[in-house]
């Protein structure tokens, strides 16, 4: 199960796909938890400072992408900081997600750099 925010996808809510997440302190609904089958999963690439690319998957391109930044995300990134987002694909599912992954990292660098069109 995976916490949705307020604020984030509406769809998620109205169509009962969740179980509301209530703040016990004033009864107020602060998200949707929503099982992972629900949300859109996205392959993304990013290029460290050092040219390298790193593929990987993600339900939140924009937190991911802080992740890295920020020291959190994978120990590739973590001495390569600052990334840049340079490709992403939204996917239908999770396991259509880490498919398309093993397909992407077993493409050249020079393969890669084509799909992102750099």
């Amino acid at each position: 199960m995976v916490r949705i925010q307020a604020g984030q996808p509406d769809f998620l809510r109205k169509s009962g796909a969740g179980t509301p997440l209530i703040d016990p302190t004033n009864r107020r609904v602060i998200g949707v938890s929503v099982p992972n089958r629900y949300l859109m999963w996205y392959v993304y690439i990013i290029k460290c400072n050092d040219n390298k690319l790193y593929t990987g998957i993600t339900t939140d391109i924009d937190r991911r992408l802080t992740e890295h930044n920020t020291g959190h995300g994978g120990r590739f990134t973590r001495v390569r900081k600052p990334v840049e987002l340079v490709y992403s694909e939204k996917l239908s599912g999770k396991s259509a997600a880490l498919k398309k992954e093993i397909k992407i990292k077993q493409l050249s660098r020079s393969e890669k750099l084509k799909l992102t069109k750099f």
